[in-house]
């Protein structure tokens, strides 16, 4: 009798160790960011979530204790993989990690997106932003704003770990080579003014409009008040130095003295106020010439546009 509880004992167990180690593993993203100093225990709670197994917990400790060996960082990427996989990954070398830097976002919001997946430090990657002196971009670089509106937006493929200065040289050397077929067509406008400028209105354009058509007059309309010392009055310029581009503005916000403030200040602010794609770097070069000067987006995102104040005002009364 003892001898077939012993044997039922081994082959439920048996049984019990086979479904742990083939449990699919749920993760939000099918992904699992491994920083420095982690270990096996980080990432239990997480991994045993969906498991099924009886002893889940002491299968976990006993496979970590005997073949665990030193977790290396960065991030885990996995389809319908078993609970198996994902603990024999954690000690192999982390594969490329792809990641979407979207247009309109600051470089704030890009260095936490690549500390997010695990590829390199937040405050790192974001002092390398503002300072990292990369003599082949010289002319991309400034004390006032560091790269900011040079960061390319685009789909990157990065491995984990990866250096602040790596990663920037990547980004500069992408906008390089979006930019140059855009500065061979549009060269006879950038004889009269500057990349830098270029890259300003750039940016504006970005997180004011959506469509190539409307970021197109608007810029005309931006460098129609610039030629006539107008204010720009931009919005998004205040909110950029709110830091949330979901804020609501308020009378103080609007009477900041920033000099980003082109509510209060003349001219263009000091430098972009966020990373523009490449439809709003050709806007910014190839304006629309009308008699608008003024603009609003209606509460229903419609863009609605005037020649006068009067006009202009009348829009906000029917559309705001």
């Amino acid at each position: 009798m003892i001898i077939i509880i012993i044997l039922f004992l081994f082959v439920f167990l048996m049984w019990d160790v086979n479904r742990f180690f083939i449990s699919p593993v749920q993760l939000p993203e099918n992904r699992l960011i491994i920083a420095p100093g982690d270990g096996y225990l980080n990432f239990r709670e997480r991994l045993l979530f969906a498991n099924n197994a009886v002893f889940d917990d002491f299968y976990y400790r006993a496979y970590t204790y005997i073949y665990g060996g030193v977790v290396k960082p960065g991030v885990r990427v996995f389809v319908d993989a078993s609970l198996g996989e994902v603990l024999e990954s954690l000690t192999g070398e982390p594969a490329h990690v792809l990641i979407r830097l979207p247009e309109g976002e600051r470089m704030e919001f890009f260095a936490a997106r690549l500390s997010d997946f695990g590829i390199v430090p937040k405050d790192k990657m974001l002092a390398c932003f503002k300072s990292c002196q990369k003599s082949d971009y010289a002319s991309f670089f400034s004390a006032e704003s560091g790269y900011e509106g040079f960061l390319f937006p685009d789909t990157y493929s990065f491995m984990p770990n990866s250096s602040p200065e790596e990663i920037l040289e990547k980004l500069l050397e992408n906008f390089k080579t979006r930019f140059d077929p855009l500065a061979k067509k549009y060269a006879a406008f950038l004889r009269d003014r500057s990349l830098r400028d270029v890259v300003i209105i750039a940016s504006l354009l970005e997180r004011e409009a959506k469509t190539l058509e409307d970021k197109r007059i608007i810029a005309g309309i931006l460098y129609a008040r610039l030629a006539k010392n107008i204010r720009l009055d931009v919005d998004a310029t205040v909110l950029y130095i709110k830091g949330d581009w979901r804020a609501v503005l308020t009378m103080s916000d609007l009477s900041s003295n920033s000099l980003y403030n082109t509510r209060r200040v003349k001219g263009l602010p000091p430098g972009p106020i966020c990373n523009p794609g490449l439809e709003s770097l050709e806007a910014a070069l190839s304006p629309q010439t009308t008699s608008y000067l003024f603009y609003l987006t209606g509460s229903n995102g419609e863009m609605y546009y005037a020649k006068t104040l009067e006009e202009h005002n009348v829009n906000k009364q029917n559309y705001l």
